[in-house]
């Protein structure tokens, strides 16, 4: 009976270890899964930056406001309108302030990304 006890509780105690190892292992797989998601964002917000500034600093250059939507495809590559997962406006709300903003194309609705205010001419 003694050894049947003790037989037992070492499978206990093995079985306590092993739900000790899973939860330890999904905690850190849900931690690599949420870096990888801090990091897509961060790279997206980076790529709106960019956009933004690159359409402001060539708006400073120019002066002249081509056009007030411009689309841009999951890699930032310019593109039409249908194949766009990204749309980067400029508007000019109040004289010698220009506004850029780039929003992500869902099916529903459009969300801002990114708002970027600067001295303009237009």
């Amino acid at each position: 009976m003694r050894k049947f006890l003790r037989e037992h509780l070492q499978l206990m105690e093995l079985l306590i270890c092993i739900l000790f190892f899973m939860a330890g292992s999904l905690m850190a797989v849900s931690l690599f899964l949420r870096a990888s998601q801090v990091e897509k964002q961060s790279q997206e917000l980076q790529s709106a930056v960019n956009a933004a500034q690159l359409q402001a600093e060539l708006l400073r250059i120019s002066d002249e406001l081509t056009e007030p939507h411009l689309y841009y495809d999951a890699g930032w590559q310019t593109c039409d309108a249908d194949d766009a997962v990204y749309r980067l406006d400029i508007s000019s709300q109040r004289e010698h302030v220009l506004s850029l903003s780039v929003y992500r194309l869902t099916h529903e609705e459009a969300e801002l990304i990114y708002l970027m205010e600067t001295g303009g001419r237009l």
